[in-house]
């Protein structure tokens, strides 16, 4: 919801992401992960989740490189 909000959007993370839906999208897909990391229950983890997690930070992450380069 932070980074959805337009002021936030625009200013903050707009030039780091480009596509809301983008991130969206990441984060709609791991907060099923998030959920049973954050309430202690690792046990539901499986090897598809890792596989997506390390996909869609990997997206992120790339995203945040990327522009840290243009800063530079």
């Amino acid at each position: 919801m932070v980074i959805q909000r337009n002021d936030n959007w625009k200013m903050l993370f707009e030039p780091l992401f480009h596509r809301r839906e983008d991130v969206v999208e990441s984060l709609q897909r791991l907060a099923p992960l998030r959920v049973d990391t954050m309430h202690a229950r690792p046990m539901n983890i499986t090897n598809a989740d890792l596989l997506m997690l390390y996909v869609e930070t990997t997206r992120i992450v790339r995203a945040a490189r990327l522009y840290a380069a243009r800063l530079n």
